[in-house]
């Protein structure tokens, strides 16, 4: 699949999701899982900063021979970790929902403007994105070009999350 289709179609599977949510479903949390509003500000702030790491990496040098090696087969291991929800990792605290866009649909918004800029980027990848490597907390080294696939199979697995939450099964808990 192309990158900027997946972004596009993973921001198309939550906005479909949220349509008509009101507030008071949207601050509810499930079995101590965060709200749909937390889920959604935590892809914001992620992608938030995932916007600046990755502006600030395309003006530092070339990552090392060793460390772009480092990334092979980085995108089957987002596959497998991220998309596919198949086991719980805790955000770090940074990334973790602490209301900081207000009220619904405050999160909902932030996360549109930031997507939105995502996708603009991603509309202007270059090799330039392969050269150049930043440390994921739970993957390991992954390219610019990886690091924007993570970014769709991010929302993609929390779009399946909130689609569990309204649907009222169980929630996995926290995930990034």
């Amino acid at each position: 699949m192309e990158l900027n289709r997946y972004l596009i179609e993973t921001r198309g599977r939550i906005l479909s999701l949220l349509e008509g949510v009101p507030a008071a479903v949207s601050s509810e949390a499930v079995n101590g899982s965060w709200s749909v509003d937390g889920i959604v500000e935590h892809l914001a702030v992620v992608e938030r900063g995932s916007l600046v790491m990755v502006k600030r990496s395309l003006t530092q040098a070339v990552a090392a021979e060793s460390a772009i090696a480092e990334t092979a087969d980085k995108l089957k291991l987002i596959e497998k970790r991220v998309a596919r929800r198949g086991s719980r990792i805790e955000a770090p605290p940074t990334v973790q929902p602490t209301g900081r866009f207000g009220i619904w649909p405050g999160s909902l918004n932030a996360f549109l403007e930031a997507r939105a800029k995502m996708i603009g980027m991603a509309e202007q990848v270059s090799e330039e994105y392969d050269l150049r490597v930043l440390e994921h907390p739970v993957l390991g080294k992954l390219t610019l070009r990886q690091w924007l696939w993570f970014i769709a199979a991010h929302s993609e697995r929390h779009a399946a999350q909130i689609e569990d939450h309204l649907a009222g099964a169980p929630n996995p808990g926290l995930q990034i």
